[in-house]
């Protein structure tokens, strides 16, 4: 019961080597976990015409907050699945992320009013809102099938295919969840393990685990306020060694306190209501005007897999990695997994490109993701402070620096990847922008037409875009890089011929207000190539170079080097 849609080029896609002619499956790719990872990544499959199922032990959604911050690359995704409407409409906005002291100074302060460079600010929701539109869309989608109530209990693979041995849920009566009764078995040609932090899909890969050994445990409380107030503007951290604390919204309806368990305190007990409305007593929070509507402790870790693929199974979410909540990239993370993996996956379901692709993201994903994780980790020495002359001296280093984060942290390595599918020099390092996010600027389609989001004119895929008008474009440039599904942009200035200049581009658009060709500019480039996440593959500053850069990344693609993941 595969189901594959025809190339955009009209090519039938081949079985990837080592997979018969006619082979019976459940679908081209399992999912095990219908969180939000494993949501988008079947909605993103789907969307490229393959059928996926996808099985998840509850046997309903779990209706409690988690996660409540997309930044704007993920907003970015969700606005290429066609769904930004509906994450809007359960998202909030605050301007600032301010960190202060014990006695209310301001230490840091995050300024988020600013669109960011994939087109969008950063959104707050509640989890399970999100959830909710993700799991609808799925249901509605022909391909996409999900399984409730099953749990996995093993995972065979053959050359074929991947098997996944399921046993029906039962909860018990402390909520717990455990497998029961025989749930038959689902083949596919592809698992993708989305089961979070204690992941069968990440055992049966025998990955390791590097561990940054930060453990803290902390108390999550989700509210419901029940007399309407002014929250302000803010997102709050609070560095005080009495008690840590953050004070953020929770989504709309709703606020989220997280408090930091502190040493000789049982966090079996901490999060009793008797307990937790003592400490929302200082926010004026009793049960007169307030609901609690989740606690629970969690222990905050960093860490990541080192090995994401093998085989006919990959990880992603929190089965590859688990990161401290300060920097808001838990879920974030996971968002960009399911990209990552999404737009290579399909290209080797497709015989396009050999699964040995899909090395590269395992380099691409761990690399990248420790950027988050470390960064995690800074936010969390300046939070976890329990020694008072210790965060004196931290109060002191860092109200110098008068909230500016740029100055006042530890100087991190750029949110890259330098590894992979990107244009490399001799070195086989990224020559910059390789691996760095291509930014989302408004554009035309026709002149005198409202601008809008770029990705919303083009689409989405690999990207050939160029400000010259088709010099260094060719019939082989275009096929070759029809090969791996991807088009050739043109970007004009207001007020240039409006159309294509060449039969070879395949669409044109008016830069809206200058933000494009101030890229080109900052770039010193011509014509970029932007992969199907949204990263640079390279860019080029000379049009008679755009033939090698177009070569390089289709044979990147289809004939992929070993890139195996590495530590640094």
């Amino acid at each position: 019961m595969t189901a594959r849609q025809p190339q955009p080029q009209g090519e039938q896609p081949q079985p990837p080597a080592g997979q018969p002619e006619g082979a019976q499956h459940d679908a081209d790719v399992l999912v095990l976990g219908a969180g939000p990872v494993g949501l988008v990544t079947a909605l993103m499959l789907a969307e490229k015409g393959w059928s996926v199922r996808l099985a998840e032990r509850w046997p309903t959604p779990y209706k409690r907050p988690r996660a409540v911050t997309l930044d704007a690359e993920a907003v970015r995704t969700i606005q290429r699945m066609g769904l930004v409407d509906r994450l809007q409409g359960i998202g909030t906005l605050t301007r600032w992320y301010d960190w202060r002291n014990a006695e209310g100074k301001t230490l840091l302060l995050f300024d988020r009013s600013q669109l960011a460079p994939p087109g969008w600010q950063l959104v707050i929701f509640s989890q399970p809102d999100l959830e909710d539109f993700l799991e609808e869309e799925a249901q509605a989608n022909p391909l996409i099938t999900i399984t409730r109530g099953v749990e996995a209990v093993d995972i065979r693979e053959t050359p074929e295919q991947v098997e996944l041995v399921l046993r029906h849920t039962e909860v018990r009566p402390d909520g717990s969840a455990v497998p029961g009764t025989d749930a038959g078995t689902l083949r596919g040609r592809f698992l993708v393990g989305a089961d979070g932090a204690n992941s069968l899909v990440r055992r049966h890969l025998g990955t390791e685990m590097e561990d940054l050994g930060f453990f803290y445990d902390w108390l999550i409380v989700d509210i419901i306020p029940t007399v309407e107030r002014d929250w302000g503007d803010s997102s709050i951290q609070i560095c005080s060694p009495q008690r840590p604390t953050t004070v953020v919204p929770g989504g709309r309806g709703r606020r989220r306190w997280e408090f930091m368990v502190m040493p000789g305190e049982d966090p079996a007990t901490i999060g009793q209501p008797e307990k937790v409305w003592e400490l929302l007593e200082p926010w004026q929070l009793d049960e007169s005007n307030a609901i609690i509507e989740r606690s629970a402790v969690y222990t905050f870790q960093a860490r990541w897999a080192r090995n994401w693929y093998r085989g006919r199974v990959a990880i992603a979410g929190d089965s590859a990695h688990q990161m401290p909540p300060f920097a808001g990239q838990g879920l974030c993370s996971g968002i960009r997994d399911a990209a990552n993996l999404s737009w290579k996956l399909d290209l080797a379901l497709s015989g396009a490109a050999p699964f040995s692709l899909l090395d590269s993201y395992t380099a691409e994903r761990a690399e990248h993701i420790q950027y988050a994780i470390r960064f995690s980790v800074e936010l969390g020495k300046v939070i976890c402070v329990l020694d008072e002359e210790e965060a004196r001296k931290r109060d002191e280093r860092m109200l110098q620096h008068r909230g500016d984060p740029s100055l006042a942290l530890p100087q991190l390595p750029a949110a890259a990847f330098t590894r992979g599918i990107v244009d490399a020099g001799p070195d086989n390092v990224a020559v910059p922008p390789a691996g760095t996010l291509v930014p989302q600027y408004f554009v035309s389609a026709h002149a005198g037409d409202e601008p809008i989001r770029f990705d919303d004119v083009v689409g989405t895929g690999a990207l050939l875009v160029t400000r010259a008008a088709a010099e260094g474009l060719s019939d082989e440039v275009r096929d070759q890089l029809a090969r791996v599904g991807g088009r050739i942009v043109q970007i004009t200035a207001p007020g240039q011929d409006e159309g294509p200049a060449s039969a070879l581009i395949d669409r044109s658009v008016i830069d809206a207000n200058g933000s494009y060709a101030a890229e080109f500019d900052r770039l010193g480039a011509v014509a970029y190539l932007a992969r199907p996440d949204g990263y640079y593959f390279g860019a080029v500053a000379q049009a008679g170079q755009i033939g090698r850069l177009v070569a390089d990344f289709v044979a990147e693609v289809t004939s992929p080097a070993a890139v195996m993941p590495g530590t640094r």
